[in-house]
Order: C-alpha cells, then sequence, then structure tokens
C-alpha cells in the first residue's frame, strides 16, 4: 500500500469501486494506514528532472480548483532531497492564482507526464511561495537550469505522497505533435489584450497626451471603412452608416484623454 492511496481513496472513491466492481483490486492497497509521508526514490527524482513541465494544481478559498502549466528546460524543477522539489517561479500574467491559493491552502497536486515514453508519475504536496528576497541562498541554487524571465518567487513542494499512474491513454509525443486543429494564421494562442500594449502604457507622452506622429497614427483613417464610406450615396452620407467610420476610429484607441 502506497501513501498517495490512502490519500486518494477517500469514503465515496471506495464507495464507486464498490459499484463498478474493483474494489476487491483496489482495496489490497488500502489495507495498512501510512501516516509518514512517502521519500522520492531515485527513479521518481530521476524522472522529474528529465521533464520540461508539468501540471500544478490547487484549490481556492470558494472550492474550486485551479490547475496551472509551469514549463522551463529540462531539470528546472529540482529535486532538493527526497522529500522536496523547488523551482524558480518567472512572472507571467500576474494574477498570482496558484500564489493565493497555496497561501489559504498549501496542499496540491501535481502532475507529471512524458508524452514520448507514455509514461505519467502523480503526485501529492504541500507548497509555499516566498519572494527571492527571502531565501538567497536557495535562489542562487536553484538559478540553472531554470525557466527563463524575470524571476518573482521560489516554489517549494514537500512531497506528501506520490504514485506511477497506467500509461494507458497518454498521447505519445508524434501524434500531439500533429494537431488537427492547427492555429490559423491570423490568430495566435496567446490573448490579444497579452499582445497589444496600449498607447497609455507607452512610455512616449505623445501618443497620449498631445498632437504628434504617434497620435496621428491612431486616429488614420481605417481603409475598410473608408471603403465602405466611400460606397454610401451622397445623400446618405450624413446618415448612421457615415458615423460608422468616424465612431471605429474613435474606439481603436483605448486609453481616455482624461
Amino acid at each position: 500500500m502506497s501513501r498517495f492511496n490512502q490519500l486518494a481513496q477517500t469514503t465515496a472513491v471506495r464507495q464507486v469501486q464498490e459499484e463498478m466492481g474493483s474494489a476487491k483490486a483496489a482495496g489490497r492497497r488500502v489495507r495498512e494506514p501510512v501516516e509518514e509521508p512517502d521519500p522520492l526514490d531515485a527513479r521518481s527524482a530521476d524522472f522529474i528532472r528529465s521533464l520540461d513541465g508539468f501540471l500544478f494544481s490547487s484549490v481556492g478559498e470558494t472550492g474550486w480548483p485551479y490547475i496551472q502549466f509551469k514549463g522551463g528546460p529540462q531539470g528546472f524543477v529540482h529535486v532538493l532531497d527526497p522529500y522536496t522539489l523547488a523551482f524558480l517561479d518567472v512572472r507571467g500574467n500576474r494574477q498570482y492564482v496558484t500564489t493565493g491559493n497555496v497561501r489559504g491552502d498549501d496542499r496540491v497536486a501535481l502532475f507529471f507526464i512524458d508524452h514520448a515514453r507514455q509514461t505519467r508519475l502523480k503526485l501529492y504536496g504541500h507548497a509555499s511561495a516566498v519572494l527571492v528576497d527571502e531565501n538567497l541562498e536557495l535562489a542562487e541554487r536553484l538559478e540553472s537550469p531554470r525557466t527563463e524571465g524575470k524571476v518573482e518567487q521560489i516554489v517549494t513542494i514537500r512531497v506528501e505522497a506520490y504514485a506511477w499512474n497506467c500509461p494507458n491513454h497518454i498521447t505519445p509525443a508524434s501524434a500531439s505533435a500533429r494537431s488537427p486543429r492547427p492555429w490559423p494564421r491570423s490568430m495566435s494562442a496567446s490573448p490579444g489584450w497579452r499582445r497589444r500594449t496600449p498607447p497609455c502604457a507607452r512610455k512616449s507622452p505623445r501618443a497620449r497626451d498631445g498632437p504628434g506622429p504617434a497620435a496621428d497614427r491612431i486616429r488614420q483613417p481605417v481603409p475598410a471603412i473608408e471603403q465602405l464610406r466611400e460606397g454610401i450615396p451622397d445623400q446618405n452620407r450624413s446618415g448612421p452608416l457615415a458615423e460608422f467610420g468616424s465612431r471605429f476610429r474613435a474606439l481603436r484607441n483605448p486609453c481616455p484623454d482624461s
């Protein structure tokens, strides 16, 4: 039996196993309670070091789970000892959902998967996140390898339990690389608000506060709208369609004047 199965196979889970006819087989793994955390063995530690990403699950104060993907070069998750994982967390979208969640409840689940070898490891642990300045010695230890970007925090996971998952239904790497629905050329996986910098956030004040080349570019006519206006009969140029182009141009600048 393992500590992982003891934590995962709750009363409700056991009830479902009874209903589905798998309780006998599953029960053999939970006969004797295990109170001490499971130390990582050499195979598990090497597997974690070999990966360039994993899934990080936490639970918020509302009771809803949240999953985040963490990626970097191979080995960016450091195995400090059989009970401790750590990595340097770099700046992302600055929502800090995972960080906030672990402050309220430090219990987390990590999912390490290697599509090429069709192997996966699931892990329970207790996570903490501190600013780099609070432990410069550890930050230096985790510096290489690490994810590229501005380092903000040191994330540490104290291992509670882990288990190897069956390889069934793991999509091989060769198949996962060929998506049947690739991104269109006109689209990006990055949200639009991440790809564009509003003029009000730019360093140059001319685009925001006064006339100048930058401000002129913001207010320049939109070709598609101008073509639409050219096709409007003269008697209708003062109607709603004529106003549409000017209104659209005004909306192109997301920054208010105030």
